[in-house]
């Protein structure tokens, strides 16, 4: 019980350097996963076989995805596909490697040993949208991580109708 405590409270600490503003939850709010590695560690939400992630986002936006699998130790997974849908259509494949991260350690309950990542970007049309991870049929649980990596400025409004200046009448 104690390593439980532990770990939930270093995943506390560790989780609040992060830039809140860059990082997505999911819609469905996972238990967070705490990655523990020499590069992209941090924070990650699991998804398991007939499980998906989504996130709700108004685009243009560019997402940074990174993408791990929970594997048992000792023992590498075998290579892997995830679907991102975009409002319920495939529009991306992402395979993922099942090589272990050397130095990796997933802190939570369920433990184990992270794969390395499998970074990709998505690139979200303007609009508000549904961007989902589904992991193929068979899959072990995945951990992913989801940010935004830049966003479009906002395009200034532009008129063609001349400019109308209000004059108060005198009193």
């Amino acid at each position: 019980m104690r390593t439980a405590v532990r770990s939930l409270m270093l995943m506390l600490l560790l989780a609040a350097p992060l830039k809140a503003a860059e990082e997505l939850s999911p819609m469905s709010l996972p238990a967070p996963v705490l990655i523990r590695v020499p590069t992209n560690g941090g924070v990650y939400h699991g998804v398991g076989p007939g499980e998906k992630l989504e996130y709700k986002v108004v685009g243009p936006v560019k997402l940074e995805v990174v993408i791990r699998q929970r594997l048992a130790e000792g023992s590498p997974g075998k290579p892997l596909t995830v679907d991102a849908l975009g409002d319920g259509v495939p529009f991306m494949q992402i395979k993922v490697e099942g090589t272990v991260e050397e130095g990796g350690v997933i802190l939570d309950l369920v433990g184990g040993l992270p794969s390395t990542a499998t970074p990709a970007i998505l690139d979200v049309p303007a609009g508000e949208h549904i961007v989902a991870l589904v992991p193929r049929a068979g899959s072990p649980q995945l951990i992913a991580n989801v940010r935004v990596a830049s966003a479009a400025a906002p395009k200034p409004l532009t008129s063609t109708a001349p400019a109308v200046v209000a004059v108060a009448a005198p009193t």
